[in-house]
């Protein structure tokens, strides 16, 4: 049973009705995880609706968490003040679950930063469309984390601010004049960064299932709707499944 934890943890997570109704038959004994090779890469399945893979990729992500989860409180029971920091990107439009594990909503839960080093590097393009690393702070804000992720220029550094509630990553030093004028800015007026909450009365619904099984639609639909609301100046918040039935903008 040790050797085999995916298949112990679709026993204990379903019982032998429940596992029949779900993959139509109850048995898990030879059960296991998808095999790829050069022919058949992981990268040409668009849609996840076999049963056993939604589960393979739920079972990758929870491992994942639960782990972080045992450092960080191993970590926090030496010295309560250490502050746990991951590097698991940030919303890059990528299928982090089905990629490397990675579900936000888990493991943010136990980290108080984490790295984003996304490729979105803010400004305008010629036809109007905003770049921005705006998804990925306001998913930090979701789960009261602070984002780190390269300022390369006066505009990021902004965002950064309006966005994150801190200056984030600076850079090394030396420190140019311009980040450097950044910094004075926020020493100055950091009363304003802090104690903050968000008064936003929308929220865009950035459900596990939706994202993970069925990527490249509903991360498409997801982006486009959060692209509409940044571009025209509509606060906003990013809410997950667990914060559905409480989320501000549903409540009638």
């Amino acid at each position: 049973m040790a050797k085999f934890p995916f298949r112990a943890r679709l026993r204990s997570k379903y019982s032998a009705a429940q596992r029949r109704e779900r993959f139509g038959f109850e048995v898990m004994d030879y059960v296991s995880p998808p095999l790829w090779n050069s022919e058949n890469p992981p990268s040409r399945l668009k849609v996840i609706s076999d049963p056993v893979l939604q589960e393979w990729v739920d079972f990758r992500c929870q491992v994942m968490a639960d782990a972080l989860t045992k450092m960080a409180l191993y970590a926090k029971s030496m010295n309560p003040e250490v502050v746990i920091e991951v590097n698991p990107h940030g919303i890059t439009g990528g299928n982090r679950a089905w990629e490397a594990g990675i579900d936000h909503a888990r493991i943010l839960k136990s980290t108080q930063v984490f790295w984003t080093e996304e490729q979105n590097v803010p400004g305008m393009l010629p036809d109007g469309r905003l770049l921005s690393k705006i998804r990925s702070y306001k998913l930090a804000r979701a789960y009261q984390n602070t984002v780190l992720t390269y300022l390369p220029s006066e505009l990021a550094a902004a965002g950064c601010l309006a966005f994150n509630q801190t200056i984030g990553f600076a850079g090394t030093d030396p420190l140019g004049s311009d980040m450097q004028r950044y910094i004075d800015f926020y020493r100055r007026h950091r009363e304003c960064y802090t104690g903050t909450r968000d008064v936003a009365t929308v929220a865009i619904l950035r459900s596990y299932a939706s994202i993970t099984y069925n990527h490249a639609r509903a991360q498409l639909a997801a982006i486009l709707t959060e692209q509409a609301l940044i571009q025209s100046r509509i606060p906003f918040d990013l809410v997950f499944d667990e914060h559905w039935p409480t989320c501000p903008s549903t409540a009638s």
